[in-house]
């Protein structure tokens, strides 16, 4: 049977609703509907023949949740077989009337001359809308604004529903014209839509974007990612609305029964392909919304942290192209396990590793209550002997030389936080990293003050021509910097 979809906004008003009738075989029964929805009927109905429409608030059970769950799931097949998806954007207004009737003047003109509203794009013949549109203090301009910033072009639902189509016609109250010609609109009357609201054009057939052939379809979390702006009433529809434009349609199971936390998890478990338990958690769709960019660093990052080894050579395995290395996430595997920093610097190579990276692992391996050995490939070219490191004090000692290795830094908290677990040459030796030599006198001194006695004297004692130095050291140690024995 041969059936129109209709792709409308909802209603949300306060308005009182309406009553029709509705026939099933010899059964007869009332159903109440939206203001809207009933100007929509009166506007697209046929004053002498039947026509058939698919419309979601009638043929759907909103009230029963096992209906809309299943209906849900085959938005994408419902709007894709229906000969014509009629695209209804309100009632009209004397602006919009205008506006409407010199988009079909020009419909009909197009059709006279066999031209196509594509070929707008071509300077040569787009000089129409010079002489007969383009006229930005006019009411055919001011009325064209006015459908473009109609809520329609926000509604999360209607991405699937032009992007499914098989042809499409706008309406405006009675007014319709073909969504190829809509579509060369901004370029007729010189408009300038937003990019969410132009994204939209593009999905319809007859767009130039589209060039009547279905546009590939793209991951969800890419779909999440381009319209985040757009608007529900239910959470759950800033994902369901776009399963029908994904390939995750099919795996992807519809159910308003969960709670849309759990459904973002799943979400995000099955396009990165890992188990729930290493997860961010998320609340609300804004806030999973607003995470989306930093989407990929924060997953891998709790992963990473959590020591999920196996799920990160999974994703690794699948999606190696579109994975890519930020020091947050070298930083969380350098606080894991051995095996998921050594799994990371496979995948993302020695350019990966940066001083803080370098910091981080040092920091892990200080605080290890357990034996472990240097991770190999971490310092190219500096061997250390991988027998088990057995006390805290010869992971410091290993782990300053490993530091200095790499010309890193630590910080002079970090070098108060040893000192008491460290003798006075391998302080020194500590305290020696922290610049680049040959330091200057005053660089010297201050280095010196961090220093308890005899340490000073050794430090001082250690550097080319210190002897006129020590003096100053000395006495500036003397004013009650450093105490001197």
């Amino acid at each position: 049977m041969e059936y129109e979809a209709v792709s409308y906004t909802w209603d949300h008003s306060d308005e009182s609703l309406h009553s029709i009738e509705v026939h099933e075989g010899t059964i007869r029964s009332f159903i109440t509907i939206s203001p809207s929805l009933y100007r929509l009927l009166m506007d697209l109905r046929y004053p002498r023949n039947d026509r058939i429409l698919w419309i979601d608030a009638i043929c759907i059970d909103q009230h029963h949740i096992g209906e809309r769950n299943h209906q849900v799931q085959q938005m994408a097949t419902i709007y894709g077989q229906a000969y014509c998806v009629l695209v209804w954007l309100g009632t009209s207004t004397p602006e919009i009337d205008l506006a409407m009737t010199s988009l079909s003047k020009y419909q009909k003109f197009c059709r006279d001359m066999k031209w196509m509203p594509q070929d707008l794009a071509i300077d040569a013949k787009a000089n129409i809308r010079e002489r007969n549109l383009q006229n930005q203090n006019g009411p055919s301009y001011s009325g064209m604004v006015q459908l473009f910033n109609r809520p329609w072009f926000r509604r999360v639902w209607v991405l699937q529903e032009v992007r499914n189509a098989q042809r499409t016609s706008i309406y405006c109250g009675k007014h319709s014209v073909s969504s190829a010609l809509f579509c060369s609109a901004p370029i007729l009357f010189g408009i300038d839509v937003d990019p969410h609201c132009q994204a939209v054009l593009d999905l319809m057939p007859g767009s130039p974007a589209r060039s009547n052939k279905q546009p590939p379809s793209q991951e969800l979390l890419t779909l999440l990612q381009q319209f985040r702006k757009a608007q529900a009433t239910v959470e759950h529809d800033h994902i369901y609305a776009l399963l029908g434009l994904s390939p995750d349609q099919k795996i992807l199971h519809v159910s308003y029964e969960k709670p849309i936390s759990q459904v973002i998890s799943e979400v995000v478990c099955h396009t990165c392909q890992f188990d729930v338990a290493g997860l961010p958690l998320y609340s609300s769709i804004f806030e999973f919304q607003a995470d989306l960019d930093k989407l990929q660093e924060r997953v891998l990052e709790r992963l990473a942290k959590n020591g999920h080894a196996a799920t990160l050579k999974n994703i690794f395995r699948e999606h190696s192209d579109k994975i890519f290395a930020t020091e947050k996430i070298m930083i969380a595997a350098a606080q894991s396990e051995e095996k998921v920093l050594e799994l990371m610097i496979k995948q993302f190579g020695q350019s990966s590793i940066t001083k803080n990276v370098v910091i981080a692992v040092l920091q892990n391996r200080a605080l290890s209550a357990t034996p472990f050995k240097l991770i190999e490939g971490l310092a190219e070219g500096f061997m250390v002997d991988n027998k088990a490191w057995g006390t805290l004090i010869h992971q410091i000692r290993n782990n300053k030389r490993y530091l200095g290795c790499l010309n890193a830094s630590i910080t002079d908290a970090e070098v108060r936080a040893l000192r008491r677990q460290l003798g006075d040459g391998e302080y020194i030796e500590l305290i020696l990293r922290k610049v680049n030599f040959p330091a200057s006198p005053e660089e010297l001194i201050l280095i010196a003050i961090h220093l308890e006695t005899p340490a000073i004297t050794h430090l001082l004692l250690c550097c080319e021509g210190i002897k006129k130095l020590f003096g100053n050291a000395q006495s500036y140690t003397h004013k009650g910097a450093v105490s001197q024995e």
